[in-house]
């Protein structure tokens, strides 16, 4: 599906102010929503109640208004570069935490080891 696709049949409820199919950063694919924005928001509501369900190209289509406007690609990138620091920062803490269990295992066993030299003794 293209924009031009949405276009026609969403251009006809009113003036279009965009029309927007994001694709997935790393493959280029498309994610499989659409974002269609009217200077109008009466014209939107119209589109909504009129093209919710309606078929196009084989699929059909689940029409919502969005909670946010559309994120510039530069605040797409510093957010995914938050994520990526926020994953390396968990990684650091999960490493953290085993190596933390692997010292207080060893404790454990050295006293356990401990406790049977003087049961024998």
């Amino acid at each position: 599906m293209t924009v031009e696709d949405l276009r026609g049949p969403f251009g006809q409820f009113g003036r279009l102010k965009d029309v927007y199919l994001p694709r997935n950063y790393y493959t280029g694919q498309p994610r499989g929503v659409g974002f269609v924005q009217y200077l109008d928001p009466a014209d939107a509501a119209d589109a909504k109640y009129q093209m919710d369900g309606y078929v196009l190209l084989g699929r059909e289509l689940n029409v919502v208004f969005a909670e946010e406007n559309r994120k510039k690609p530069s605040e797409m990138r510093a957010r995914e570069r938050k994520r990526k620091r926020l994953d390396s920062s968990l990684q650091d803490l999960e490493e953290k935490q085993h190596n933390k269990r692997e010292a207080i295992l060893k404790v454990q066993q050295r006293i356990q080891s401990l406790q049977a030299g003087k049961a024998k003794a």
